[in-house]
Order: structure tokens, then sequence, then C-alpha cells
């Protein structure tokens, strides 16, 4: 579904925007269901950097800069299964080498503390900002270790989980 066959057999991915109205209309019309869901969906080309992405009632997806400023990106959209025929905006930006894309679900975002202030958008920044020097699994793992003493627990109230991908910079053709 996300990907497409092109000239000679080759395949491609639809674009971001595409694929979230497909599953949009497959959710309506395929599921007998009343659930919907949110999506942050990336086409990430590891060459460039350049990044075309769609967020569908997700929260928004930062972007850390190898110099440590945040980003927040996006425009929102609503879940995927709630309207039909609804058209998908997508956005695009390009990472520099060291720069990194931090997509987290909202058990992150709407994790509260103890006096049932939630951690929002800016607070998922500061983790990043904060943890800059920790890379890949131990920054997860430094993640969920924060969220922790932000919550004042291990179990969190939802589901939490987060991607982050570091962007190693543009490669080149060694020729």
């Amino acid at each position: 579904m996300a990907l497409v066959e092109c000239e000679f057999g080759i395949y491609d991915s639809h674009p971001p925007e595409k694929v979230a109205a497909i599953l949009n209309h497959l959710t309506l019309t395929e599921m007998e269901t009343e659930n919907y869901f949110t999506m942050a969906f990336a086409d990430i080309d590891l060459v460039t950097g350049k990044v075309q992405m769609v967020q569908a009632g997700h929260p928004h997806p930062l972007i850390h800069r190898a110099n440590g400023d945040t980003l927040h990106v996006g425009s929102g959209g609503p879940p995927i299964g709630l309207i039909a025929d609804m058209i998908y905006d997508s956005f695009s930006f390009t990472l520099e080498a060291g720069d990194r894309l931090f997509i987290v679900s909202d058990g992150v975002t709407e994790c509260p503390n103890r006096d049932g202030e939630l951690l929002d958008d800016e607070g998922a920044a500061e983790m990043l900002r904060r943890n800059r020097h920790v890379r890949g699994t131990a920054f997860m793992e430094t993640l969920i270790w924060d969220l922790a003493q932000y919550a004042g627990e291990e179990d969190f109230p939802d589901a939490v989980s987060a991607i982050l991908f570091e962007f190693g910079g543009a490669k080149v053709n060694a020729d």
C-alpha cells in the first residue's frame, strides 16, 4: 500500500499524504470498527537528508539540530479513520549532518506529573536538549528514565513510544 510499482518493475513509495489518505479510506470503508489512530509518516532521503512527512493527529515531530536547537514541525491534521475523503497535507524539511528527527506518541507529551501537569511538546523538546550528547538506544533509555522521573512513577497512564532518527550526513559517491 505504501509502495507503487514504477517503470522496469522498480518500486517507489507513495508520497506520505497519499499513504495517509489510503489508510483513511481503508479504515473507513474496509474495516468494521469505530476506532481511529494517529500517525506521523516520513519519507527520508538517506542521500540528501530531505524529509517529506505527514502528521495525522499525532504529536508534533521534533527536529533536534546538531547545534542543540529544537524545532517542532508539522501542522497537525485529523487522525486516520475519522473523516471520509480527508485530504492530508505533507510538509518537508532537510536534515543536516548530526541532526535528529524525534517522533513521540501522545503517551509522552500527555504524560502527567504528580500535580497533573502534562509534559507537552516543550517538555519533550527540553528532554532532547538536556540529553543532546546521548545517542541511539542509550538516548531512548534515558528518555524513559527522564519520563519516569517526571511522572514520579514507573507505570505511565498511556502507552509510551518514540522513534529517533539520527542523520549522519549526506552521502556522496566515492568514485
